[in-house]
């Protein structure tokens, strides 16, 4: 909450901020198209003047003219500039200012990453993440990773030659895990002639003690338990968040902003010559990159198709007019120069 108020305090010394709305515990949503959601999660919103206009200003010249309305003189970009440099230096906090409205692919960096190892995946997209943040680029700002890590669970990874030599299917195993953690109500009790289900499960201060659930027995056999830890192995890890999927692979989304005033499409070729140079994608992951750059790739194709069948058409319409085919060959070659001569003349 200090960290919001601070950034609202920033925003409303801006003289072309008009209002902020905040937010606590839920972050609008970012390039990578993901809303996050928590306590260390917050948004400020600054609504800005309406951008002045030539003709305002010579309306303002005038004498009779008395409009009180507050007007902008300069470009939303420049605002987003001078506010992301007060913003950027707050300690302890990842801030991320974004220009909002209007029409986009999202953020104008978009880097997918697949892959079927996830460990790989989520240490690759970090990597890339992190050196972007440290200026590999120049012109890049606010990189983002869609995987988030998630709250620390425990993995139990069964051991089939253990559970084979001590006669334990998986399904068993299973079973009285889930028994653990959900309990067993097939037991009841009678009192005064009613029945009430009896649950019975791991005691909740020792669900997340590694120890105590590797001494919890499974089953027996001949009388003797059979432990958690003789047929499986207990890790702690953190838990994931999502998992999205592109072509039934693992996807994990790097995405970044640009400076104000930097073409975005410059930028986005920087990044792919700076990662295939880079060697930060080890064997195994793939990327692709997607929003206005993937669209510009696949629509580079179109428009040189179209270029060729325009020059085609007219080719066709001139050797009809002048009945010969070799006549307007001749003048679409000429017109190249042509177009020089009358520029430079």
């Amino acid at each position: 909450q200090e960290v919001v108020e601070r950034i609202e305090r920033i925003f409303v010394k801006n003289p072309n901020v008009e209002f902020t709305v905040s937010t606590l515990g839920t972050q609008p949503q970012t390039g990578n198209g993901v809303v996050n959601q928590g306590s260390n999660y917050a948004g400020v919103q600054a609504t800005l003047y309406e951008r002045g206009a030539f003709l305002d200003k010579i309306k303002g010249i005038l004498p009779w003219h008395h409009d009180e309305e507050k007007l902008r003189w300069i470009d939303a970009d420049v605002v987003n500039a001078d506010l992301l440099k007060q913003v950027g230096r707050i300690p302890g906090a990842d801030v991320t200012v974004q220009a909002a409205g209007g029409f986009s692919f999202g953020a104008p960096i978009q880097l997918s990453f697949t892959s079927d190892n996830h460990d790989l995946l989520v240490a690759t997209s970090q990597k890339v993440r992190d050196a972007l943040a440290s200026g590999a680029v120049k012109g890049v700002i606010n990189p983002q990773v869609s995987s988030k890590a998630g709250k620390p669970e425990l993995r139990i990874f069964p051991d089939r030659l253990a559970l084979a030599d001590r006669g334990v299917t998986p399904q068993a195993l299973g079973g009285a895990v889930r028994t653990l953690y959900q309990g067993d109500d097939s037991t009841k009790l009678r009192i005064a002639g009613r029945e009430y289900d009896v649950r019975v499960l791991l005691d909740y201060a020792d669900r997340n003690d590694p120890n105590t659930l590797a001494t919890v027995p499974i089953t027996y056999n001949n009388g003797a338990p059979i432990y958690l830890s003789q047929v499986a192995k207990i890790r702690q890890a953190p838990g994931l968040t999502k998992i999205t999927r592109r072509s039934r692979a693992e996807e994990i989304l790097v995405t970044a902003d640009v400076l104000p005033g930097v073409e975005a499409g410059t930028i986005n070729t920087q990044v792919r010559t700076w990662l295939d140079s880079s060697k930060l994608l080890p064997q195994g992951v793939t990327i692709r990159q997607l929003g206005s750059a993937d669209s510009q790739a696949r629509e580079q194709g179109g428009l040189i198709l179209a270029f060729v069948a325009g020059l085609l058409a007219v080719y066709l319409v001139l050797a009809s007019l002048y009945n010969n085919w070799l006549y307007p060959f001749i003048i679409q070659l000429a017109q190249p120069q042509a177009i020089v001569g009358a520029i430079l003349g």
